[in-house]
């Protein structure tokens, strides 16, 4: 894909006499591009008419059926018409034609036209490539006609539809388009919709009243409400979202919702922090305007659209308990977790599920069964994807984001009831994807909606900013799961489906007669509230530019006014900067694309990025600006240095500037010299130096790097730093810096690696946070042996003991492991939690056993903090997991410790004694645990080798009442038991428990409650098991006297009920805002 937006680009058109008016021309060529199977993103031509017209083509891959074309008029000065012809040629039959004609009227503000052409033969869908003929020895030829103010030579074709254009020559009118500030992004703007102001976190209240808007049923009932905003509460709510939406429906200008949420009583200040999930929003709303319709004429009406019924059946299954329930659900919660589609998941939302041991009022504890069926479909029905949920052992709320699919169109009829007639017309479409961009705390919401059941044409409604966007880019795109072998941080959150049958009652026409003259009068008034004073710039230079990874980083930011002129934000520009002559560029994503055109009758508020680069201009009208560096491995970091930024004209080669790099390095003239040109952002390709830019298709602000060639001894002297490093983020010491016999003699080699490494802060016990540098596809053997060279370790990872690592939770990674697969190097993960390394010399340590730990192929992401352990005793040693227990309630974290191999388990208290501050005077015990922590294998005695244990182990203080057992008492283990949706599953933290001779259980029961100090209530609730040695275990009464039944072999299970089921309707609430 190209950039989103309006298409700029091409040579720099100074003011003065440089700006002439194109005269008429007509003008035709065959672009020819080579290479169209290696083609992933766009690619651009420009073109310079005889009568001074220059236009840039962008054309990209929409897929192997689709490509996109836009034009954009450089240098348009005013009103500009044009006729356009785009055709594909097809050379195995040049009488397929494949062409579009656009009738376009360029202006200063709408300078750009966009197009799809679909691959077709005779009506019947194809695909661009070789079989078809569209492609020749994977070269794509696209012929182009552009002409103005020469009489067509025939007449174009009447255009019948807008959904016949797409596949049928003739006439396509394209509608204008329009630059806006937008947070360092741009795009195809769309006038026909609105777009909604961010208070500071409300985009999540946007994304919904957009959806609201654009069901033109519900806008419609709003309109036609009798609602007094004297009434207050809900009335004034009402009749301020009335307002809002008269104001979309006569706007194109963004809507501000500040008058909305001042009725909800929420203040400025409260709009940036306000915590609110967007299916909470969504249900208020819907809940109030119901309400509110009761007793009229719509009463009902939101329930058929927005409302559906289910069914729960819940039985025994060895008794006749059976109780049905039937409620209604506004949207449905499906698990993504372990599903792959939609179908999957909502198949296992209506399996049955078992319940292990229910408490019934007549016959006890009895195994059940729960099941949820459908009764009724609503008109719009709304899906909520469970993309957080609770991870138990991480104890924290986590994203899921898992690859899951959705279709563009479902028959719902197959998942209602049995007794429930199924009709033929429960197709239901997808119009409305509402997105989360974010992690589990915070993010971003924003919506793809389709506005039209006849057209397939998605929009993306993002705050204040509405564009056009491909099927693609709304559905596939937000499946979740990977991208590019990377984490793809955004997803579907909610999915909007509408029936079919219904489309045309949900898709009535709304009449401007239907708003009310005081929502009209109001919705005038608040348009100068609408508007933004200031905007802000980030400003960039060459010294902004880290010359190794060609990011640029730490701009300088000043305000301007939004309604200033072009002209004036480039005076501002140059008097903040202190330099006379610039030229501004738009930035994005770290790259030039186009020049901010110096122009007095346009203001910025109609700029389509906030991040410029400032060029020193030098006055002189040539065709591309690039960036000129120089690679050597015998340099000082940084090895790419920058030399200067230049101006070309597109029929020179790069053989021309060599005389310039000769001068700068002190070279000997005709020394081999080779270069490259930066085509993505981890890669250098080689190219012909005498070939010309022209022919190698390059843009404005490409990148090249030129080196001599691989064994050549010439010296030279190294240039002078032109960026600022102390504006780089610090990368602390590389790989390359510690070990420079591995530096890659080429220059793309060395781009690979460092734009693939990853950042890592390194701690030990005993030194300070080093910063390191490394590539990512490096092993964790190259790992160990940079940390142990930059703090001289005595580690030597050739010899033939070199042991595997270690990581929390036991997971075992062999030396030969990758250290990450995601090396982007913009990341900025970090989940702030240190990742613990264990490395050591040969015989360091005692063998482990390899099969006991599960393996972990890829664990470090940018800026983790690594803390290392590294033993040089001379004697073997022995890793311990330590958990420290305070009380049965209270337990710490687990902690590391190397013993000798021959301590005892009594060296656990001395060292637990010194860490944790324990008086000699307060006994300590130590316990063998198993499964994952939640069980008690036995108490372990003080005389025991370490060596002869296995991890993990617990060191607890022994409560009061066990300190002094008389003999014909004990203790027992206990353990705790959860019913989930899962069954019934093991839980953390088990302990132990005084039984006394002759007890009976109730007092037992009493001794646990006075443990955790719970209500009566809570403690009610729970159930137990008694397992003794060699049974399943069964449930134990409060008079049995314990003694006469248990000893020290005996085990019990607490088992805890399970937590009523959410109902559909309740979201299980994400709370995210921007």
């Amino acid at each position: 894909m190209f950039p989103q937006g309006p298409f700029m680009g091409g040579p720099f058109i100074p003011m003065g006499d440089f700006l002439v008016k194109p005269g008429n021309f007509e003008y035709e060529e065959i672009w020819e591009i080579p290479g169209w199977n290696q083609i992933y993103s766009y690619i651009v031509k420009f073109i310079n008419t005889p009568t001074n017209a220059k236009f840039n083509v962008f054309l990209s891959k929409i897929s192997d059926r689709c490509i996109k074309v836009a034009i954009t008029m450089i240098n348009c000065l005013e009103s500009y018409p044009c006729s356009i012809s785009l055709r594909v040629l097809n050379g195995v039959d040049p009488t397929i034609k494949l062409s579009k004609h656009l009738k376009v009227n360029f202006e200063p503000s709408s300078i750009t036209a966009e197009v799809n052409i679909y691959a077709l033969i005779k009506k019947a869908k194809s695909y661009f490539n070789e079989a078809s003929g569209f492609v020749s020895n994977n070269t794509f030829k696209l012929q182009i006609s552009i002409s103005h103010g020469i009489n067509a030579t025939s007449q174009p074709k009447k255009r019948t539809s807008d959904r016949e254009v797409e596949y049928t020559s003739g006439i396509e009118y394209v509608p204008r388009t329009r630059r806006r500030i937008n947070d360092d992004s741009f795009s195809i703007i769309s006038e026909k919709y609105c777009g909604i102001l961010n208070q500071g976190s409300t985009c999540y209240m946007n994304s919904i009243l957009q959806a609201f808007f654009h069901l033109p049923i519900f806008r419609r009932i709003l309109f036609q409400m009798e609602v007094d905003p004297n009434q207050g509460g809900s009335s004034i709510i009402i009749w301020n979202l009335r307002q809002l939406f008269a104001a979309m429906s006569d706007k194109t200008d963004a809507v501000s919702t500040r008058t909305l949420t001042q009725s909800f009583g929420w203040e400025d200040d409260e709009t940036q922090n306000h915590q609110q999930d967007l299916l909470e929003f969504y249900a208020m709303v819907l809940e109030m305007i119901d309400g509110k319709l009761k007793g009229t004429q719509f009463e009902g009406e939101i329930e058929k659209l927005f409302y559906g019924e289910q069914r729960s059946h819940f039985s025994c299954l060895k008794v006749p308990v059976n109780k049905v329930s039937t409620e209604a659900f506004k949207n449905i919660l499906l698990n993504v977790k372990d599903c792959r589609s939609l179908e999957e998941s909502l198949y296992k939302f209506t399996e049955p599920e078992s319940i292990s041991q229910f408490k019934t009022e007549e016959y006890g504890f009895q195994d059940a069964e729960i099941r949820t069926e459908f009764i009724k479909f609503p008109s719009v029905l709304y899906f909520q994807l469970k993309r957080i949920e609770y991870d138990v052992k991480k104890h924290k709320m986590v994203r899921i984001n898992s690859h899951f699919e959705y279709p563009l169109s479902i028959d719902m009829s197959q998942f209602l009831a049995d007794d429930v007639p199924k009709p033929d017309d429960m197709i239901y479409d997808l119009y409305g994807i509402l997105v989360h961009a974010g992690d589990e705390i915070n993010g971003h919401f924003y919506a793809y909606l389709r506005t039209d059941p006849d057209d397939d044409q998605w929009y993306l409604f993002n705050d204040s900013s509405v564009s056009f966007a491909s099927e693609q880019q709304a559905v596939s795109n937000n499946f979740g799961g990977k991208k590019n072998e990377e984490r793809q941080h955004y997803s579907a959150y909610i999915l909007i489906y509408m029936k079919r049958k219904d489309l045309k009652d949900l898709f009535c026409p709304v009449s401007t007669d239907m708003i009310h003259d005081v929502v009209v009068n109001q919705s005038n008034n608040d348009e100068s509230s609408i508007s933004d004073d200031l905007a802000t710039f980030n400003l960039y230079t060459d010294a902004s530019l880290d010359p190794e990874t060609f990011k640029f980083t730490k701009p300088t930011s000043f305000e301007v006014s939004a309604h200033a002129s072009f002209l004036k934000l480039y005076r501002k520009v140059s008097k903040r900067l202190k330099i006379n002559d610039i030229r501004l560029w738009y930035l994005y994503n770290n790259q030039i694309f186009a020049p901010v055109e110096c122009v007095s009758d346009e203001h910025i508020e109609s700029i389509i990025s906030s991040s410029l680069f400032v060029e020193r201009f030098n006055g002189i009208r040539n065709d591309i600006f690039s960036f000129i560096g120089f690679y050597s491995p015998l340099f000082e970091a940084p090895r790419i240095r920058l030399l200067r930024t230049i101006n070309l004209a597109s029929y020179y080669s790069l053989s021309q500037v060599i005389p310039f790099i000769e001068s700068i390095l002190d070279l000997k003239s005709g020394e081999p010299i080779i270069a490259y040109h930066q085509i993505s952002n981890c890669e250098l390709s080689e190219i012909n130096i005498f070939t010309t830019l022209k022919n190698l298709m390059i843009q404005d602000g490409s990148y090249f790097i030129f080196q001599l060639a691989p064994q050549t001894d010439q010296p030279f002297h190294a240039p002078p730093l032109l960026t600022n490093t102390n504006n780089s983020e610090p990368k602390g010491k590389t790989f390359f810096d510690i070990f420079p016999e591995h530096i890659p003699s080429t220059a793309d080699i060395y781009f690979n690696m460092i734009n693939k490494s990853i950042k890592l802060y390194v701690k030990s016990a005993k030194r300070e946070t080093e910063i390191i540098s490394i590539p990512g596809f490096f092993t964790f053997r190259e790992l160990k042996r940079l940390i142990a060279k930059i703090h001289n370790l005595d580690y030597n990872p050739g010899m033939s003991g070199d042991n595997n690592i270690i990581l929390p939770e036991n997971h075992l990674l062999k030396n030969d492991d990758n250290l990450s697969r995601n090396t982007d190097i913009s990341s900025e993960y970090n989940d702030d939690i240190e990742k613990e390394m264990y490395f050591y010399k040969d015989e360091d340590i005692s063998p482990i056993n390899e099969e006991d730990y599960p393996r972990l192929d890829c664990v470090f992401q940018q800026n983790d903090v690594v803390f290392y352990h590294f033993t040089d005793n001379l004697e073997k040693s022995i890793r311990v997991e330590i958990i420290y227990a305070e009380s049965p309630t209270k337990i710490h974290d687990s902690t590391t410790k190397f013993f000798n191999v021959n301590s005892y388990s009594s060296n656990l208290f001395e060292y637990m004694r010194r860490l944790r501050g324990i008086t000699k005077s307060t006994p300590l015990r130590a316990l063998q645990l198993v499964s994952q922590k939640r069980q008690i294998k036995s108490i372990i005695t003080p005389s025991t080798f370490l060596r002869d244990l296995k991890n993990p182990l617990r060191v607890e203080v022994v409560p009061d009442d066990q300190r002094e057992i008389p003999d014909d008492s004990f203790l027992i283990r206990v353990r705790k038991k959860i019913i989930s949706e899962k069954g019934v599953e093991p839980f953390d933290s088990p302990f132990l428990v005084l039984v006394n001779h002759g007890e009976s259980f109730l007092i037992v029961k009493e001794r646990i409650k006075s443990i955790f100090g719970v209500s009566d209530l809570t403690f009610g609730s729970i159930y137990f098991i008694l397992k003794l040695s060699g049974c399943n275990g069964e449930m134990i009464s409060d008079e049995i006297i314990l003694s006469d039944i248990a000893n020290e072999t005996t085990e019990l299970i607490m088992v805890y009920p399970r937590k009523q089921p959410q109902k559909i309707g309740d979201a299980e609430g994400v709370t995210m805002y921007n």
